[in-house]
């Protein structure tokens, strides 16, 4: 046989070898492609699932009474105090960061702002002095051991 006979064999079974190794890489690729994706879904659901188990949980109650029932200091030049328990029923410590009050009378929107971390079961009372006002929401800033930011809305309660 002739020896340009066993080269072009040689060069055909090389180029063929090469073509499954070229056919099973990019196969081994596309793998990796889909495990990198079920990868980063499965961390983001892991992320998700322990931001909710964070999230804050507090009660917070108001309650709007007469200045002169309570002594305030800033109160004198007002008639209203909005006061705002936050009480942290859940596992995990809060920081409270601050309590906004906002009324219908000139759109008044008045902040006590509150730096201070809340344990199971502790409590913090924010007092807020306010005018003559027919309806008033209380907002209750806090962020979770994660740092997200979160918002509830103060439940009133009646008073005197």
């Amino acid at each position: 046989m002739n020896p340009n006979t066993y080269l072009a064999i040689l060069t055909g079974a090389l180029v063929l070898i090469t073509a499954y190794y070229a056919w099973a890489t990019h196969r081994l690729l596309g793998t990796i492609q889909e495990m990198v994706a079920a990868t980063k879904e499965l961390v983001e659901t892991t992320w998700r699932t322990y931001a909710l188990s964070v999230v804050p949980q507090v009660e917070c109650r108001t309650v709007n009474s007469n200045s002169t029932q309570n002594q305030s200091a800033d109160a004198t030049a007002r008639q209203l105090v909005s006061e705002t328990t936050i009480t942290n029923v859940g596992p995990h410590r809060v920081r409270l960061a601050r309590v906004r009050l906002e009324t219908d009378s000139d759109g008044e929107h008045v902040r006590r702002y509150v730096d201070r971390w809340l344990v199971t079961n502790d409590c913090e009372t924010v007092q807020i002095p306010f005018g003559k006002s027919n309806h008033t929401k209380v907002f209750v800033h806090l962020e979770d051991l994660a740092g997200q930011s979160h918002v509830v809305v103060s439940e009133h309660v009646q008073g005197s």
